[in-house]
Parts: C-alpha cells; sequence; structure tokens
C-alpha cells in the first residue's frame, strides 16, 4: 500500500484499515489489471464477466474525469450539498472534483475490495480534499454495507445529496450496482416517507396522547394484563381487504364454534358487522380525526358487544362515545404515558408505530401469545378493481384511474403477478420484518392477496378443517382487575412535570435574549465576543433539551424540525465566514423557538385537562381506599 495512505487510514478510518489487514487474502487480484494510458497515466482494466471494461479511459483518463464532472455542474453549483462517490476506481474524478470543488463536503463508497486495493496501492489519498472528506467505505455483496452506509450519510446532515457514479465502474460491476440501487431505493423511499409520518402526526400523535390519557387511566393495559396469556391458542387477524367478502361464512363458523379468536383491524370492523359476524376485539390506532369515522357505525347502532383495543396515540375522536369497553396498548408515540405510568421496576411493554394497524396488532398478537396467527382479508394489493371489502361507505372501493396508472406488480400467494400500489407494498414489507423479528407462526389465509415472505399460505377451508379443529375460546377472556399502575408514581411525576412546564418559558427567553446578543454583536462586528455567546446558547439550549416537559411535549411535536436543527448546527460550525455563521445561527434557532414556543401556549389547556384527570383518578383511588377501610 503507498506509504502515504497507511497513516491516513489510521487516524481518519481506522476500521476500514481493520478491514483492510484481511484484504489480501480475501480479494481475487485476477480480475483486475493495470494498464498505462497512451497519455501515460495508468488505468484500470476488469476482466471478470466477458470483454475487458476499463474503468478508464484507455486514451486520457484525465479528460475523462473532466467530463465526468462536468456532467454534474449544475447540481455542484447548488449550496449546501453533499456529494456521494459511488465506485473510486483510481479516483480520478474525484481528484478533478476536489480541484474544482475544495470546500464541498463528499464520502465514498466502493463495493469492490480489488477496486479499493488497486486505488489505495497507486494513488495518494492525500491528494483528495481531506478535511472535505467525509467517509471512505468499503462495501462487498451485502446490501447491509451499503444501506449502513447511506444512513449515516443521510442522517449525518441537511445538505442536499448529489450521487456521482463512475459509469464505467457501474458496466464492469453490475451485481454489486445492482445492490447500491437497490438499498438506494430502499433508504429514499424510507426517509422520505418517515419524514412525511413525522411532519404530517408530530403534534397529533403527542395532542391525542394527552387527551386520552384520564382514559388510558382508567381502561386497562391490555398488554400488562394479558401477556403471554393466550399462548398456543390460534388468533385469525381480520383486514378490510377485498378477499374479506368471500371468507364471511368461513369467519362466522370459526366465531360460532369459538375454534380462534377472531381481531378485526381498521374497518374490516364494518364488513363485519354488516353480515353480523362480531369479532372477539377491534384494534385500533390511526392518529388522524378521520379514523373517528370506523367506528361511526358501533356508535350510532349502540353495539356493545365488541370491545375495542386502543393504541394510545389513536385519534382522541375515535374513543369519545365508544359504547363498549376497551382497553388499550401503549404506543412508541405516546411520550406521555410513557412520562407518567410504570408498573413496578418493569418496563411497560409497548407496540411500535407501523404504517398499518395489521402490523401493530400482529405486534399485539405476538405479544400475548397467540400461535398461529391466521391473515384474512390481508390482500396488501388489488383484487380486479377493488382494494376494498363491501359494508364501507366511508372509503370508495373502487380504484381510480389515477391508481391503476401508478400501480406496481408483485407477486401473489400462488406465484402470479397482481397489481399493488406503493403504500400497500411498504406495509408488506414492514409486516414481514415484524413476523421475522417476533419470530411469528404465521398463515396467509388470504386468497389472491400479495405473498408475505414468513408466512404460509394455506386456503381458510383447509386451516379451519387442519389447524382450527377444537374449540378455544373463552367467552370470558376480555376480564380485567383493572389498571395495575404504581399511582404513587403517578403522583410524584405529575408534580415534577407541572415544576418542568411552569420552567420553560423563561428558559426559552433567556434563549431569545442570547439570539438578541448575537444579532448585536454580528451588526457591530464583534465576531469575538459572538463564539463566546455560541457557547452561552448551547448551555441554555440544553437546559431546554433536558426539561421533561420539553421532552415530552414539544419535542415529540417539533421532532423534523429538532432533527434537521441538530444536522445543520453541526454543519455550521465549520463555517468559516463569521458572519454567515451568526446569521444562521440566528435564523436557525429562533425558527425552532418560535415553534416551541407556540406549541407551549397550544397545549397550555391540553395541559390543565391532563391534570385534572390526574387528580380525579388520584382522588377516586383515595375515596375508594377509605371506603373499603
Amino acid at each position: 500500500m503507498h506509504i502515504n495512505n497507511i497513516d491516513l487510514l489510521v487516524h481518519r478510518f481506522p476500521s476500514l484499515r481493520e478491514r483492510l489487514d484481511n484484504l489480501v487474502s480475501e480479494s481475487d487480484a485476477t480480475i483486475l489489471k493495470l494498464e498505462s494510458s497512451r497519455s501515460g497515466l495508468d488505468t484500470l482494466v476488469a476482466l471478470a464477466g466477458g470483454a475487458p471494461i476499463y474503468l478508464h479511459s484507455k486514451y486520457d483518463p484525465l479528460r475523462e474525469a473532466q467530463a465526468i464532472i462536468d456532467a454534474y455542474k449544475d447540481d455542484l453549483a447548488a449550496e449546501d450539498i453533499h456529494v456521494v462517490f459511488y465506485g473510486i476506481g483510481l479516483g480520478y474524478h474525484i481528484e478533478v472534483f476536489c480541484e474544482m470543488y475544495p470546500r464541498v463536503p463528499f464520502s465514498i463508497f466502493e463495493p469492490v475490495p480489488e477496486v479499493l486495493r488497486c486505488y489505495l496501492e497507486n494513488r495518494d489519498l492525500s491528494r483528495l480534499s481531506l478535511r472535505a472528506l467525509q467517509d471512505l467505505v468499503l462495501g462487498g455483496c451485502s446490501k447491509g454495507d451499503a444501506v449502513g452506509f447511506l444512513e449515516r450519510i443521510i442522517n449525518s446532515s441537511a445538505r442536499k445529496k448529489v450521487f456521482i457514479e463512475l459509469p464505467s465502474h457501474v458496466r464492469a460491476f453490475p451485481l454489486q450496482h445492482e445492490i447500491w440501487t437497490s438499498a438506494l431505493n430502499e433508504i429514499g423511499r424510507t426517509r422520505i416517507s418517515s419524514v412525511k409520518t413525522n411532519f404530517s402526526y408530530q403534534k397529533r400523535w403527542t395532542v391525542n396522547s394527552m387527551v386520552n390519557f384520564p382514559e388510558v387511566l382508567s381502561t386497562p393495559n391490555i398488554l400488562w394484563e394479558k401477556r403471554g396469556a393466550f399462548r398456543g391458542i390460534p388468533a385469525v387477524l381480520v383486514a378490510a381487504g377485498p378477499s374479506l367478502d368471500g371468507e364471511i361464512e368461513n369467519l362466522r363458523t370459526i366465531k360460532e364454534r369459538g375454534l380462534a379468536y377472531l381481531f378485526s383491524v381498521g374497518s374490516a370492523i364494518n364488513t363485519l358487522i354488516e353480515h353480523d359476524v362480531y369479532p372477539h376485539a377491534a384494534c385500533t390506532y390511526d392518529p388522524t380525526e378521520r379514523n373517528s369515522l370506523v367506528f361511526r357505525k358501533i356508535k350510532e347502532r349502540g353495539i356493545t358487544e365488541i370491545p375495542l383495543v386502543f393504541g394510545t396515540s389513536v385519534g382522541f375522536e375515535t374513543l369519545q362515545g365508544y359504547p363498549g369497553p376497551k382497553c388499550h396498548m401503549i404506543t412508541s408515540q405516546d411520550t406521555i404515558a410513557s412520562f407518567y405510568l410504570r408498573c413496578g421496576d418493569q418496563e411497560l411493554p409497548k407496540v411500535h408505530d407501523a404504517p398499518s394497524i395489521a402490523v401493530i396488532t400482529l405486534q399485539l398478537l405476538g405479544q400475548l401469545g397467540f400461535s398461529p396467527i391466521v391473515l384474512v382479508g390481508q390482500n396488501l394489493a388489488y383484487k380486479g378493481f377493488s382494494w376494498y371489502a363491501t359494508g364501507i361507505d366511508y372509503q370508495n372501493r373502487n380504484l381510480s384511474e389515477t391508481q391503476l396508472a401508478k400501480a406496481i406488480k408483485v407477486e401473489d400467494v400462488c406465484g402470479n403477478e397482481i397489481y399493488t400500489n406503493e403504500t400497500l407494498n411498504n406495509m408488506r414489507i414492514v409486516m414481514e420484518t415484524w413476523i421475522e423479528r417476533l419470530g411469528l407462526d404465521v398463515i396467509n389465509a388470504t386468497q389472491g392477496g400479495a405473498k408475505i415472505s414468513g408466512t404460509r399460505f394455506c386456503p381458510l377451508t383447509q386451516v379451519i378443517a387442519e389447524v382450527l379443529t377444537s374449540p378455544v375460546v373463552d367467552d370470558d377472556w376480555f376480564s380485567f382487575d383493572g389498571p395495575d399502575y404504581d399511582y404513587q408514581y403517578l403522583a410524584s411525576q405529575a408534580e415534577l412535570m407541572k415544576s418542568e412546564h411552569h420552567r420553560l418559558p423563561k428558559l426559552f427567553k433567556n434563549g431569545y435574549s442570547v439570539l438578541r446578543t448575537i444579532e448585536r454583536l454580528a451588526k457591530n462586528g464583534n465576531y469575538a465576543q459572538i463564539e463566546r455567546m455560541y457557547a452561552r446558547l448551547d448551555s441554555v439550549f440544553r437546559a431546554i433539551e433536558t426539561n421533561r416537559y420539553f421532552q415530552a411535549v414539544l419535542l415529540p411535536m417539533n421532532r423534523v424540525q429538532y432533527e434537521h436543527l441538530r444536522a445543520v448546527i453541526r454543519e455550521i460550525r465549520t463555517e468559516r465566514n463569521p458572519r454567515e455563521k451568526a446569521v444562521r445561527v440566528m435564523s436557525l434557532y429562533s425558527g425552532f423557538f418560535n415553534s416551541c414556543g407556540t406549541d407551549l401556549v397550544n397545549t397550555a389547556e391540553l395541559f390543565q385537562r391532563l391534570n385534572d384527570g390526574i387528580d380525579q383518578r388520584l382522588m377516586g383511588l383515595k375515596q375508594n381506599d377509605e371506603a373499603l377501610g
């Protein structure tokens, strides 16, 4: 290896240096050949997979490298970018980039060990702008390497990412590029979906959790009180896919004979009600106001026989006026219950947020011990021109032309191609992940539905004949001893939160005061004092970050803005223009403080109601204890 590269790797990329220790024995030097180009510079020739492919021009590698970078000149002219190079080759195009854009941060991902070995043996890393080089990664045939790298890059800063691929590298090593593209698409979709979801629901999750908290205090925690209670007992998870219509009589048989517990998810409850097949429980968690429409039919008809299992961050309108019994499961998005509640010294069990109630309910059934879990109506795809079962009057079950135009193909349970959309397909991928993570025994009995890895397909009639062969249902299954929370802890946490809520306005006032001082100093050009004020701002912000009301209420309501702030601040620290640095700091923090301050005002009444609910619950328990003597 080039002697300068050894020192650089030891100090900058020690983990890569450790991998390189085994590179000589692991790599295959015969797949590459070093040649001299007509210009005198070296070029690499890939020998694997048919005809030789030159990774750089055999005439003038430097001229070719310039053309590669020039093709991205519009993207590279933008501000606040981070360049990601796929395929290092001998690094000519990256060297050209560094000469033209020496201060633009960049990272390198090389998936072929032999290529990286040739680079490190023949080129000097110091030819690159080392201060701007953020990461140098050796990938491989595992998608995990690419996913991990991309997650770090995307989460490390708020800068726009510009991806530059070495064209010849893509042609020479198509398998590695396919893995890279798959990882890039996956991370991109996940990141975009996550940001959109968080931005859409970040305030709603917290508002729901605050409004629902008195309901949480007065209803049983099913995950705590029934955890593992149904071990080895079958359950049927009934979703609202279009195949549900053809399974009604089979579900009626299961319910009437007590062959398994029926849990409906989402809109399936309405199809079941229309056919007088009442599930043993309906499950819900959607945080939107629209979710209340799912249970409008139950409320209008006054049906009291169907228990509701609700996620604690569910849209609060859903719980209002629900006529049947209720119990709750704490969701990962509920920072209120997590602060106030505990049962002994054990951590409260939760369900993790997911893109569908079916995935949430799979987690629930898994923790309760149900096995096997039978999926019915879980199409996760279109059936003809429909994507919902009948009996759902608030949702158009027929596909529009726009939906059909955007459809994608997936494999169904019988190996055929069917159409679905990105949202349903993402639900399927997440469901597969949780089935594997929890080690669930799942039978997919959805006729014509999408294939779900980790499940086995079996028609419901066959499941009834071979698996659900005897009664297992306890008609009194929905009986609880009551919430078993530590109410002394609840009382102390309530007092702590009141104190933290009272402190916050002064903390934000201190933050604004520091920003005004920075603004005044910037106008006077007193940048030496501004640097000292940055330390003061950090101190004030740390005090805000450690405030419990901020952590439980304001931070979750502004999580997207907070992540953006943390990412951009890391970049601002390296800004060399003191005035530009001051302007960016003031804009960033003032925007975040303003958003949090607005939410602090808007949640004041909700916080008062929450405290009233706690006081009423504690008073009721005290009176009950006194009555019992």
